[in-house]
């Protein structure tokens, strides 16, 4: 039987590494153990030591100089380590020197997930017990509870998709974040190949539950939302500030300001849509306010001295359609 294999490691060194159980046992793994670490999935490798730092000369204005070529074997008093390749590392090992024992593996947020063929039955137990695996946005994973006891006590539930100013965001679970040792509740962003994070972190419970936030519930529920807000006469729309708010459509409510919805105007600083009236977020005393969509911003924008018939004209405004 084997006792030794060679790997290569992240640096591009060659190393040879101890795969007998009795070896690998003192830091709680097998050699081809699958293993959960903060940074994804892996396979235990073995232990070895790192390579050794090749020091390589290089001139300098003041003489010759002498550098470490290996990073990563830099530093000689690491001692042994266990060696794992993590499935994102196209087949380069690497090790966590925190990671010094069974003990360690525990506390360092490592997970035994077996052996390949017990893979597929640990992500079902995952499952059964209402868990499961994300990728955050850091790069690394975690395991998340996903039941609608643990997310409601945020408001939410797994899975719910909520408007946010940064897009769409979908709820995924409760979990800690690496290093942290509180819970918090972990969303996806759309526009962020759907990686996890904590969202505010004042939102901590369901009466903390962001106001620049809003549950869309299913696809369904939203488009029924959606056709609610136009039976009413009303749109949501994206301010430059980055929030979303209701405004109101109607001829009634757009008028005021001398203009309908839709309507193209040309300002002093270009052209623009007039999308609606609304309130400004965080500033009631603003009152009520028309908003615009200007060709050449990202989301709306008011003009606090247009404030009916009279000041669009005096502001330089101008219908075009």
């Amino acid at each position: 039987m084997e006792t030794t294999k060679s790997i290569l490691t992240r640096s591009g060194d060659m190393i040879s590494v101890d795969i007998t159980d009795e070896s690998c046992m003192k830091w709680g793994v097998k050699s081809g153990t699958r293993i959960l670490t903060p940074d994804g999935r892996a396979t235990v490798q073995g232990v070895g030591f790192p390579p050794k730092p090749e020091i390589q000369s290089m001139p300098t204005p003041f003489g010759m100089a002498f550098i470490l070529g290996s990073l990563l074997g830099g530093n000689t008093n690491l001692g042994s380590q266990m060696w794992f390749i993590e499935d994102s590392d196209n087949g380069r090992s690497a090790f966590n020197n925190k990671w010094i024992d069974a003990e360690s593996f525990v506390s360092e947020g490592f997970v035994i997930i077996g052996t390949p063929e017990e893979e597929e039955a640990w992500i079902k137990k995952l499952e059964a017990e209402g868990k499961k695996e994300i990728k955050l946005l850091c790069g690394h994973f975690a395991i998340v509870d996903i039941t609608d006891e643990s997310c409601m006590k945020w408001g939410v539930k797994s899975g719910m998709r909520i408007s946010s100013p940064q897009g769409i965001i979908t709820v995924q679970g409760v979990g800690c974040h690496p290093g942290n040792t509180g819970s918090d509740i972990f969303c996806s962003v759309e526009n962020k190949e759907n990686k996890c994070g904590v969202w505010n972190e004042d939102w901590v419970n369901a009466e903390t539950f962001p106001m620049n936030l809003r549950i869309l519930g299913t696809p369904e529920e939203e488009e029924a939302w959606i056709k609610k807000l136009e039976a009413e006469g009303k749109k949501e729309i994206l301010t430059a500030l980055g929030g979303k708010i209701i405004v109101d459509i109607t001829d009634e409510s757009c008028m005021k300001w001398g203009v309908k919805s839709g309507t193209r105007i040309l300002t002093p600083v270009g052209e623009a849509t007039v999308q609606g009236v609304g309130c400004v977020p965080d500033s009631p005393e603003a009152g009520m306010q028309m908003w615009c969509l200007w060709d050449d911003y990202e989301g709306a924008a008011i003009n606090s001295d247009w404030t009916d018939v009279e000041s669009f004209a005096s502001e330089g405004y101008l219908i075009l359609n």
